[in-house]
């Protein structure tokens, strides 16, 4: 910062002292009027300035389309601590939509078409998130915090509900929205609180939250909902830092509550602290931190046998639950594990997130390299960063799996 703002006094001093000569050169030809014209350039480059710090603020506007040949441009301009990557993927109306950290993809056959820019300059969309009940698509606009619907044609933007004490704290942000759809509704848990979308009246529920068991710990709080038939769910967490356990530390497991606060028995006892979860017809579905897959219903938690380690979660167009298992390939569950694909990042290598979508005999698998502590170049407070996994996205049809390019 202490650089740019030197560079910034030199232009200053260097067009102030421009005008200054430019002025006494031109005295001997116009006289003193010419001093008049001094702090012209100056005016000129702070009007310059506004106008593009205008241009750079988040606007209401609905998101334009960008046709793919701008999409090496967009991820050039990214800043250079910031490496390009997938935040999510969903089929809508026959078309692929994949969120990024430039816009939202649009995925036509097996070719990029297009990206939904939501602000001029930071365009990060998280979701996207398919609306059963309502037949739409959401994502959140992350630097407005706004939502915004899709009905294929329209776009609309939605203010974030408010929770009653009247703010999101930092980490509320940071943790972000779970939304959770099926043929009943739509509801989004965000800060602990849970809403659901009133079409009828283009607006969100009255918040709800759920009641505390009386074996509570004193840190509780909802991070999402399951609509598992005609009532709601919530995941209870009540470890206050769960990204610090290790496989091998005790911790408090998550829980399943009611909004009637009743639990739902866990009665093998095994703990858990959610990661990614679906919703079925019958029964919610949970990939745990450890990689272990829970199938959950009113009457009990059962821990599923499964093919290796759950990456991901999504639903099938017919409503059950699909599952990416790391190097081990896609699996749909009917009672048991049916291999719908290979996987198609086999080896498994690296750190990276996963991301899932299906629209019957398609699937999209998308991957984004974590960025992982590089050991050799870190030291004491300098830590520098490295990836160790590739960032892809994939279309299976034809019975193969094929990289999608970025044009």
């Amino acid at each position: 910062m202490p650089s740019v703002l030197v560079y910034l006094a030199v232009i200053i001093l260097g067009i102030i002292g421009a005008s200054i000569a430019g002025a006494w050169f031109l005295k001997r030809r116009f006289g003193k009027r010419v001093y008049w014209l001094v702090p012209a350039p100056l005016i000129l480059l702070i009007g310059i300035g506004w106008t593009i710090d205008r241009l750079e603020q988040p606007g209401d506007f609905a998101p334009r389309l960008e046709p793919a040949a701008k999409l090496p441009g967009l991820i050039r301009g990214l800043p250079d601590y910031v490496s390009f990557g997938y935040s999510g993927a969903a089929f809508y109306k026959g078309r692929l939509y994949v969120s990024t950290n430039f816009g939202l993809l649009v995925v036509d056959g097996a070719q990029v078409s297009g990206v939904y820019r939501v602000q001029r300059t930071y365009s990060v969309v998280s979701g996207p998130w398919p609306d059963p009940a309502n037949n739409l698509l959401w994502i959140l606009d992350d630097q407005t915090g706004q939502f915004l619907n899709f009905d294929g044609t329209t776009w609309r933007r939605v203010n974030t509900p408010k929770p009653e004490h009247g703010y999101f704290s930092r980490g509320d942000v940071l943790g972000g929205p779970h939304p959770a759809g099926n043929g009943s509704g739509f509801w989004m848990e965000y800060g602990g609180r849970v809403w659901q979308w009133n079409a009828a009246t283009n607006g969100w529920t009255a918040e709800l939250e759920p009641l505390l068991p009386e074996a509570s710990s004193d840190f509780a709080q909802a991070i999402g909902v399951l609509p598992i038939g005609q009532k709601l769910w919530f995941i209870e967490r009540r470890e206050l830092l769960p990204f610090l356990t290790r496989s091998d530390q005790d911790f408090k497991s998550d829980i399943i509550v009611g909004s009637d606060g009743r639990e739902i028995p866990n009665d093998r006892g095994t703990k858990f602290l959610a990661e990614s979860w679906a919703v079925a017809d019958d029964a919610a579905y949970i990939c745990t931190q450890r990689g272990e897959v829970l199938r959950v219903t009113p009457q009990g938690i059962a821990k599923l046998d499964t093919p290796g380690k759950c990456e991901t979660f999504s639903a099938t167009t017919t409503h059950a639950p699909l599952v990416s298992f790391q190097s081990k390939g896609i699996y749909e569950y009917r009672g048991s594990w049916i291999l719908r694909a290979p996987h198609p990042y086999p080896s498994g290598d690296g750190d990276y997130w996963t991301y899932l979508g299906e629209n019957g005999s398609q699937i999209a698998v998308a991957i984004t390299a974590k960025p992982v502590t590089d050991t050799k170049r870190s030291s004491g407070t300098d830590m520098r960063f490295t990836r160790n996994a590739p960032t892809q996205l994939w279309l299976y049809q034809d019975s193969q799996f094929r990289p999608v390019p970025i044009p």
